[in-house]
């Protein structure tokens, strides 16, 4: 299928749990290119007419391979899901993306110079894979007729044994030994030549990898325990980084040994493997929090990565973590396989403990045996120069030293930590831009303008430097900067960008001892799309405030965004929305009790009714406090709770399913004393299911609060498919 019928383009947005339309072409056959298209529709440019011709060539040269071997190309068939077929395209991505096509042990037998053209049509890179159809022909025709490829190198070896043959009688046994000589010397040149080139090609794959943008590899640690921040990270940016080291492909077993990893020189080889067990241990840590449960699939793939590099080396920092997502999954105990013989080096384990010390929540310490006394910031710097003194010469400590020094208010720690990352790594955006911030802080203006003028320089499309270089650019008084700054992210008009002008007017807004100069107070004006969403022209400070802080939540910048609730509660303790935002934030940040106690007085307020004909997300406080209730063995005031929350429902037509999905559970907590209140919770299951099609179904095998009667409520309501 050669996907002539149908654009590149990905389809229109769908609704919300509806798969988008098919993008046309079968995967097995399609270029790595076409396939980022499909794992990735909303990072893909458009295709030219080249780079689909291209495509189909790759194809064609699939199709040839499969033809000479008689084996069609391997790959796994993908379940109904829209993310499977996703995760399968950035996994088949990431697998035609590197390596030799041609390096298998079913092609020793092709002829080399047939080898070469088939290598050339399956190149990773669309500019090295043939122009057109036609020189493709020309040299498998040129092949056949045992003449040199036109379009093609042919291997050293071909060429000369093609003019041997046709000159046999003009040589002596002399010339034919010197010849054989020489092609063993410059054979021996090409075998390390290709030794280099694959060893260049698996570091280009782990730098691209792990200092790329959009790829998200900081963006998933995101913890700050300090103030229980968990701002969980996108588990799809992990899952293809497993994926492209074959962690979660069954086909390979030996992780340390990875054929991409081995080939990297030190400490690159050192630096990769603890930033990819770094990444599974936090994915693990997410995906085994309470709020992931009904994300069995995430357990899955975290269990299964954690356990490969557990059986390939001796890591008992990743034991504990694993072992609470085998229970959780319900599994009997720990996989057969045998003591691995490999010793992990002690850096490694004061690293990874620097992570734990990082990223755990007190009671997810004890949940996997992590002493909770040795969590938190003071505890992971400890750890990190610990890991740092062993192995200076490695980045990911120096990185992790300095993220956590410039959290903590250490600028000089984090700037040197910076600088020792930058000799590793001279183009490091994220790093650059950290350099920049330490120096503002530790008042050298120009410094911090020259680093983040390099941050734009090499970063030109990353809004994050255009707006921390317009902000620096206020906060010392260079309107140009400010200039410069908003001039591009409104060009740009990417949803990044314009989140990015959103927080930088609040910042502006919110710091009217900032002396700006008349000429940048228009510009900004002048701009469109400057303002903090459909604001009313009356918006005053407490409005901007309100409107900045749900920008924060909505990125996930829980501290921020709490900081800002507390603001406005003390100027309006009355704000109703305000104190429902607040609860909510809590909640993320895993402070029950000041949510619960957030939720219960805006449960209260009189005006309650009100705000949520305006703003029916307010309906969750009963079903929070609700679960609450039922938790502390108060099934009535559980009940009661719901029952409101529904009355509410009906009238807004909003979370009927939610509502009764959470009364079925308050009954069930009923029906410990009065076992007649199964069936009402059955009634309110069958209810849910018909206002909110596959809700129950997401939870209902995972919800705890139901677990001493599922099979029960399964009988009355005719089964749930799972």
């Amino acid at each position: 299928d050669f996907n002539l019928s149908t654009d590149w383009s990905p389809g229109p947005a769908s609704p919300a749990g509806s798969s988008s339309r098919d993008p046309g072409g079968t995967l097995a056959y399609m270029a790595p290119e076409r396939l980022r298209v499909i794992a990735e529709p909303e990072l893909a440019p458009p295709p030219c007419p080249a780079a689909r011709h291209r495509a189909d060539l790759y194809a064609l040269g699939l199709i040839l391979r499969e033809a000479i071997t008689g084996v069609p190309p391997d790959v796994p068939p993908p379940d109904d899901s829209l993310r499977s077929g996703r995760s399968l395209a950035a996994r088949l991505a990431s697998e035609r993306s590197s390596g030799d096509p041609c390096d298998r042990p079913r092609l020793a037998s092709v002829p080399p110079g047939l080898r070469v053209i088939l290598r050339r049509c399956l190149a990773p890179a669309p500019a090295e894979r043939y122009a057109n159809a036609s020189q493709l022909a020309e040299d498998l025709d040129r092949w056949r007729a045992g003449r040199p490829l036109a379009h093609t190198r042919s291997p050293l070896l071909v060429n000369v044994g093609r003019w041997l043959r046709g000159h046999r009688k003009a040589f002596t046994a002399a010339t034919l030994s010197v010849g054989i000589g020489g092609m063993c010397t410059v054979a021996a040149a090409h075998i390390h030549a290709g030794r280099s080139d694959l060893s260049d090609r698996a570091l280009e794959k782990y730098i691209g990898l792990a200092h790329d943008l959009d790829f998200g590899a900081r963006a998933f640690w995101s913890y700050d325990p300090r103030d229980s921040r968990g701002r969980p990270g996108n588990p799809s940016h992990a899952e293809r980084l497993f994926t492209a080291y074959d962690l979660l492909d069954d086909t390979t077993s030996d992780f340390w040994n990875h054929e991409d990893l081995i080939r990297l020189k030190e400490p690159d080889a050192s630096d990769a493997r603890a930033w990819i067990i770094e990444q599974a241990l936090v994915y693990g840590i997410e995906a085994a929090r309470p709020e992931n449960a009904p994300f069995r699939e995430d357990r899955e793939r975290a269990y299964k990565v954690l356990n490969r590099i557990r059986q390939d080396c001796r890591l008992s920092v990743l034991d504990g973590i694993a072992r609470l997502l085998g229970s959780q999954l319900g599994l009997p105990g720990e996989p057969q396989h045998s003591p691995p013989e490999r010793e992990s080096p002690p850096w490694l384990e004061d690293y990874l403990e620097g992570v734990l010390a990082e990223v755990l929540r007190p009671q997810e310490a004890e949940a996997i045996g992590f002493d909770p006394s040795s969590i938190g910031h003071a505890s992971a710097v400890t750890r990190y120069k610990a890991a740092i003194s062993a192995r200076p010469d490695l980045y990911w400590p120096w990185y992790r030293l300095g993220a956590i020094s410039y959290r903590n208010g250490d600028f000089e720690t984090a700037d040197r930590s910076y600088a020792r990352c930058l000799d590793r790594r001279p183009g490091d955006v994220a790093v650059l831009l950290g350099r920049g911030s330490c120096a503002f802080y530790l008042g050298r203006d120009e410094d911090a303008i020259r680093w983040y003028r390099r941050v734009v320089e090499k970063a030109p499309r990353w809004p994050v430097g255009w707006r921390d270089l317009a902000l620096l650019g206020a906060r010392t008084g260079r309107p140009e900067l400010v200039e410069q700054g908003l001039a591009r992210l409104n060009r740009a008009g990417t949803p990044d960008g314009r989140r990015a002008i959103r927080d930088l007017n609040g910042h502006l807004a919110l710091a009217p001892d900032l002396k700006l100069n008349p000429f940048v107070q228009v510009a900004f004006a002048d701009h469109p799309g400057f303002d903090l969403g459909d604001a009313p022209d009356e918006l005053d400070e407490l409005g901007t405030q309100g409107m900045l802080a749900d920008e924060y939540l909505a990125r996930g910048d829980l501290h921020e965004a709490i900081r800002l609730y507390n603001r406005i509660l003390e100027l309006e303790p009355g704000h109703l929305a305000t104190r429902f935002n607040r609860a909510v934030t809590y909640q993320r940040q895993g402070e029950i009790a000041k949510a619960t106690e957030d939720y219960r007085q805006f449960v209260a307020d009189p005006n309650v009714e009100l705000l949520i004909e305006r703003k029916p997300t307010g309906l969750i406080s009963f079903l929070v406090l609700s679960g609450e209730e039922a938790l502390s063995g108060k099934p009535k005031e559980a009940i009661r709770l719901v029952e409101e929350a529904s009355v509410m429902a009906d009238r807004t037509g909003r979370y009927r399913g939610e509502v009764q999905y959470a009364l079925a559970r308050a009954c069930v907590s009923a029906a410990r004393q009065d076992p007649s209140m199964l069936t009402k919770a059955a009634r309110a299951l069958e209810s849910a299911r018909a206002s909110h099609p596959g809700y129950i179904e997401r939870r209902f095998y995972t919800d705890p609060a139901l677990a001493d009667h599922r099979a029960e409520l399964a009988g009355l309501i005719g089964g749930v498919d799972f």
